[in-house]
């Protein structure tokens, strides 16, 4: 697919993990995402709960109508978790480059289940803007959307679109996590500390806990 093609366009590391750990290393990926997705929504929802009223003319599209991730927010949420991983995974060279199709497969069935060809449209529909720098704002309508049932929740949308560096580290951290890239896992989690008291509330203290443990 051509969704793939950009993930890994450079040359790999020589210390890559074998394919027999492949399974495993997608599993742990797509566990530990599924965290940081439910936390990483409870605070959109709570942020959008806590919104003073007369930040919005139309009162009605700051109404929480939708507390639960599901529906089109989930796979929303697990499409965009897949570019953050496509990221990381670009940047770190976890996988060779002509290995790179076969472990995303096993990734994306990975985090995606059963609705893997329902995530397709979000992560064609994030992809399109990657290079214009507005992925991460497409992703928060789309959220939002769900959260307030509302079409076009622009005002909305750009509070969510606060808590994108720390989604983002989050999710990279438990990529890197599943790798053994501790190194890269410390840096994260020093770039995320100020980020997750400010807009991600315990999400960063639980992923760091975590990685800790995991290092032990």
């Amino acid at each position: 697919m051509g969704l793939f093609k950009r993930i890994f366009g450079v040359d790999g590391k020589d210390d890559l993990p074998s394919h027999e750990n492949w399974r495993a290393i997608a599993q742990n990926i797509a566990t530990g995402m599924e965290e940081v997705r439910k936390d990483w929504f409870a605070t959109c929802v709570k942020i959008l709960q806590d919104r003073p009223p007369d930040e919005d003319a139309i009162l009605t599209r700051s109404e929480v109508k939708n507390m639960h991730l599901g529906g089109k927010a989930e796979l929303a949420a697990k499409a965009y978790q897949l570019c953050l991983a496509s990221d990381c995974l670009a940047l770190h060279e976890y996988v060779s480059p002509r290995e790179g199709q076969d472990f995303a497969d096993i990734l994306y069935n990975q985090v995606c289940g059963k609705h893997f060809k329902k995530c397709l449209p979000y992560l064609s529909r994030y992809n399109e803007v990657w290079r214009d720098g507005k992925r991460h704002f497409r992703f928060s309508i789309d959220v939002a959307s769900h959260i307030t049932d509302y079409e076009s929740p622009v005002s909305e949308a750009r509070d969510i679109a606060k808590t994108h560096l720390t989604f983002a580290f989050a999710n990279h951290i438990v990529v890197a996590s599943a790798f053994g890239d501790v190194k890269t896992v410390k840096e994260l989690q020093e770039k995320m500390k100020s980020e997750s008291s400010k807009s991600f509330g315990n999400v960063g203290k639980r992923i760091e806990g975590d990685t800790a443990e995991g290092q032990q």
